[in-house]
């Protein structure tokens, strides 16, 4: 796999993006999966958290979503494509959005992985709600064999420059 073969969106620094978020958003220039088969390896060690360094001083929890999927044979690209760009511009537009990414169909499996990493939890729940963000999960039924959405939290804690990943199991997360 090269780098050109995923589709990577960082989303521009928003006037109130906190200084933790932006280290954060500076070291995902950096993020990369491990694997070929990164959507079939969990989410904590797909990617290379390990590599992405933050200041000492910083600690921040950030909330993330996955989304594991596998197309539907036939289903309709453009409009699946269209739709998730035009939800990628209106969670910029909202704000909280740190990071979008996405691969490629594994060729043999054909599984692939999404993901965003949000400032809080609150700020992805709120993109959830707006208009071409229910469009794009209208179409979700029609265009995916089988899909599955996973939450985490990306923890960053004072003293360590590390950041790492666990489960996300309910309440806020994010400031």
């Amino acid at each position: 796999m090269t780098k050109d073969s995923i589709l990577h969106f960082l989303t521009p620094a928003s006037p109130g993006i906190d200084a933790p978020s932006l280290s954060l958003q500076k070291a995902l220039l950096k993020f990369a999966p491990l694997f070929t088969a990164y959507a079939d390896i969990p989410y904590a060690e797909a990617f290379n958290w390990s590599e992405l360094s933050l200041p000492l001083s910083e600690e921040r929890e950030w909330y993330c979503v996955a989304f594991r999927s596998k197309r539907r044979a036939g289903s309709d690209s453009q409009a699946l494509h269209e739709a998730d760009r035009k939800a990628h511009e209106e969670a910029m537009r909202g704000g909280g959005l740190l990071m979008y990414w996405y691969g490629v169909p594994d060729v043999v499996t054909g599984m692939n992985l999404a993901t965003c990493i949000w400032q809080s939890r609150r700020h992805a729940v709120a993109a959830n709600t707006r208009p071409h963000h229910r469009k794009a999960t209208e179409l979700t039924a029609k265009s995916y064999e089988h899909y599955t959405l996973e939450r985490y939290k990306l923890v960053k804690l004072r003293g360590e420059s590390s950041i790492f990943i666990v489960p996300y199991e309910g309440g806020e997360v994010g400031w």
